[in-house]
């Protein structure tokens, strides 16, 4: 009797514990296709932030130049910054009407170093910091922002 007794608690117990258990559910998710089925997603693809304009710095960049040249959108102010030294500004200017800007650093540059060229200050302009967010060849360099463009200096 006593075993009889035990065996209908387990049994009520396992019952009970099995209610508790997950239970599965109906997923939101339709697939049209099996080829759609691996790369079908109910989760919402945030859009694409707009490209900015391209910017290019003349090659070569070598060693002692204390100018640097390049191309970019009319209008933009920008900066010269080393990146090997954590982003230490060599130097700032507007690219000009022509698309085109030369800017004079304040020493000369270093062979083996990397120099960037970064949004300048757009007070006095029409431009806004979302207009540059993400562009073609930007990157985003920690403890440094975001560059439009790098190039190594050459001896």
């Amino acid at each position: 009797m006593k075993s009889l007794r035990l065996y209908v608690f387990a049994l009520v117990l396992l019952t009970i514990a099995g209610c508790a258990l997950p239970q599965p559910t109906v997923s939101p998710l339709v697939v049209t296709s099996p080829l759609n089925a691996l790369s079908a997603s109910p989760l919402v693809t945030p859009a694409a932030l707009p490209q900015g304009p391209r910017f290019t710095i003349t090659l070569p960049v070598k060693a002692g130049g204390t100018v640097l040249r390049g191309a970019g959108k009319a209008g933009v102010p920008v900066r010269v910054v080393n990146v090997t030294q954590s982003g230490s500004e060599l130097g700032n200017g507007k690219i000009g009407a022509d698309g085109k800007f030369e800017i004079r650093l304040s020493q000369p540059l270093v062979a083996g170093e990397r120099v960037g060229l970064m949004l300048g200050d757009l007070g006095g302009t029409l431009f806004q910091k979302t207009d540059f967010l993400s562009g073609p060849g930007y990157q985003d360099i920690p403890l440094i922002g975001t560059v439009f463009t790098t190039t190594l200096i050459s001896p």
